[in-house]
């Protein structure tokens, strides 16, 4: 069985801070079932980000993870 994973990439424009803190990688603990569901949430929270905040680049893809049951 798999499961697909949404991981975000947020990026900010800010000269005040430091290289190493201007993009954070920020993985979505919940998983989807299917490889759209996480696609199209990743979308909806692109967009979200752009709204809510100046100066946000951000980024998303999905990972799938197989589980096997025992």
């Amino acid at each position: 069985m798999a499961k697909f994973y949404l991981f975000m990439i947020v990026c900010i424009y800010n000269p005040t801070l430091s290289l190493e803190n201007t993009c954070k990688i920020v993985p979505m603990s919940e998983p989807f079932e299917t490889l759209n569901e996480c696609l199209d949430m990743g979308k909806v929270l692109k967009t979200k980000l752009q709204l809510e905040i100046v100066n946000v680049y951000p980024a998303s893809f999905c990972s799938e993870k197989h589980f096997t049951s025992t």
